[in-house]
């Protein structure tokens, strides 16, 4: 019988992290990360301190992005500048969104209790695919992020402080919750539509309509064999997904990117030198000299040497820095020698005086005073 392999944790893929990348590329990829991660918020706002839960890692090991069960959210900065002219912000952000959701539906017990529950009890038993189960599980939430309208949160909160305004309205005292929220979303609506447009939405790409998962992710409908209805379960579509094609050497490649000339994070060999290197850069595409124009290769080999080289000269910086100022603290400890230390003298609390005769408050004398006028 076969055994599955235990599969990597985010410890593994953090402690491999690769520096063949350049520093712009990898600011760049966390930016669009943040950026995403937002939009991914306004989508499904419910899922906002669920998403910021994750720990992201940027990683070479994945060739696009995945998610671990001890809630860490692995991503190949190069997956931007791949994807890049193909899928927004948006579209981005949606995809982690389908990440992160395998957590949330927790697929990773859910597998384990599958494979406990059913496949083991079959004749012969079985053991669970992790990438069938893997497609299972992205069919099942597919299926739930089609069409999602973004809510504005610039608008619902201008709603949610016209419920008071309504609520203040004698005509809606008495009147039910729902019916309250409703005016409220009207009068804000009905003010939100009178701001500028650049004040109405906290993104300047707020999407006109709504946002869905790209075609080419898998969907039970297209994907499945036979095809199965939407809105099911992982469970219900493991049986009819389709083992993990091994990769044919003879195969010829995927066409180019639909994109002209060069693109950011491409990786070229000079054709000269047979040197490997790596876009950084870009300018416009020049159509009337049919290339592109400001195009920024750095070889991979002085990426490494010099990222390396950065790293080790702030750790050696920051030791010599540890080293002097232990240095001198140790020089001003010697030049100057330690005061004496006195011990304290006894003190002993005082005694309180008693109470003189002459200073008891005499209360006949102050009320006859009163009486008197005095």
């Amino acid at each position: 019988m076969s055994s599955v392999a235990p599969r990597p944790t985010a410890a593994d893929y953090a402690g491999r992290a690769s520096t063949t990348i350049p520093k712009e590329i990898a600011d760049a990829a966390t930016a669009n990360f943040r950026a995403a991660r937002q939009r991914a918020e306004y989508l499904l706002p419910w899922t906002g301190v669920f998403l910021r839960a994750f720990a992201p890692i940027q990683t070479e090991r994945i060739s696009t992005l995945a998610v671990t069960e001890d809630m860490y959210l692995l991503y190949n900065p190069m997956f931007f500048a791949r994807y890049e002219g193909r899928m927004g912000l948006w579209e981005f952000g949606i995809t982690f969104l389908h990440e992160s959701l395998h957590v949330f539906y927790k697929h990773f017990p859910r597998e384990r209790e599958y494979q406990r529950g059913v496949l083991s009890k079959l004749s012969p038993p079985q053991i669970v695919d992790g990438f069938r189960w893997n497609c299972a599980g992205d069919c099942e939430i597919n299926s739930t992020l089609v069409n999602i309208v973004p809510i504005n949160p610039i608008l619902a909160k201008l709603a949610v402080l016209k419920v008071s305004e309504v609520e203040r309205d004698w005509r809606f005292r008495s009147s039910p919750k729902a019916e309250v929220h409703t005016e409220a979303m009207r009068l804000a609506r009905q003010e939100w539509e009178g701001w500028q447009e650049d004040a109405k939405y906290p993104t300047n790409d707020w999407p006109e309509e709504s946002v869905s998962m790209p075609q080419w992710f898998l969907f039970p409908d297209k994907d499945l064999d036979p095809p199965q209805p939407w809105n099911l379960t992982a469970e219900h579509y493991y049986p009819f997904t389709q083992e993990q094609e091994e990769p044919d050497p003879n195969k010829p490649k995927p066409p180019p990117p639909p994109w002209k000339g060069y693109s950011v994070g491409q990786r070229v060999v000079d054709t000269e030198t047979d040197e490997e290197g790596i876009v950084v850069a870009v300018g416009a595409w020049n159509e009337a000299t049919g290339e592109q124009d400001d195009v920024e290769i750095v070889v991979t080999n002085s990426i490494e040497e010099e990222s390396r080289s950065i790293e080790d000269a702030e750790i050696i910086g920051r030791l010599r820095a540890a080293k002097i100022e232990y240095a001198a603290k140790q020089a001003e400890e010697a030049a100057s020698p330690p005061e004496p230390v006195y011990a304290p003298e006894p003190t002993t609390r005082p005694t309180p005086e008693a109470p003189r005769a002459e200073d008891a408050w005499d209360v006949d004398s102050w009320l006859s005073d009163i009486e008197d006028g005095q």
